[in-house]
């Protein structure tokens, strides 16, 4: 099985993994998480 580089890759959820090369930054919220601005438009399904 082929692994995804850790350096660019993080798991946010157990079904959902963040690219962290289209995150320009991480926005705390007011329940604990937090919200991320994309440094790109595009969306991904």
């Amino acid at each position: 099985m082929e692994k995804l580089p850790s350096e660019h890759f993080h798991r946010v959820h157990r079904r959902a993994l963040l690219n962290l090369t289209h995150v320009a930054r991480l926005e705390p919220l007011d329940t604990g998480g937090y919200r991320r601005a994309r440094c790109e438009a595009t969306r991904w399904r």
